[in-house]
């Protein structure tokens, strides 16, 4: 019986070993994107019966997420005032209170140009830093017409082991 017990137990003794570490537990980062430190037009012009206008901006983030972010985005504006939002840039700043690192950022959004509105995605990965490891994706490029300025964004992260 205690050799066929010890055989049991090999098993489980191997997949403790090769069962590699896990990420930490997500936690929900809730801020407020303040537009903008710096808000230039890149490019614009019409495409089918689409305007198309990319910026580029840094935004100041407060919250959970503090720092600031350094992106490109292009609005794809239909002629029924549909809105199409897609971007992406560089985080530079703490969450939760790391150490500081930078991490890259993407969004798409949908909405409306009269009411301004959108809502969207936001994905959050390859960090450096102190924010090596994360992984994130939740709601983020909500802007609410009564204030244009600010942005929400909810986002479900966590940190994968070194």
């Amino acid at each position: 019986m205690r050799r066929f017990t010890s055989l049991l137990l090999l098993p489980i003794a191997l997949f403790l070993l090769v069962t590699p570490a896990h990420a930490t537990q997500p936690t929900l980062v809730t801020a407020t994107s303040h537009c903008c430190v710096s808000n230039t037009l890149v490019e614009q012009h019409t495409a089918g019966g689409n305007m198309f206008v990319t910026y580029s901006q840094v935004l100041t983030e407060t919250g959970d997420v503090q720092g600031t972010t350094n992106q490109t985005f292009t609005f794809i504006i239909h002629a029924n005032g549909e809105l199409e939002v897609h971007g992406k840039g560089l985080f530079t700043g703490t969450v939760l209170g790391s150490q500081p690192g930078t991490a890259e950022v993407s969004f798409v959004a949908t909405g409306t140009i009269s009411p301004f509105t959108t809502t969207g995605r936001s994905v959050v990965e390859n960090g450096t830093g102190g924010l090596a490891g994360i992984h994130g994706e939740g709601t983020g490029g909500n802007f609410d017409p009564a204030h244009p300025e600010l942005g929400t964004l909810s986002i479900l992260v966590h940190f994968d082991p070194a």
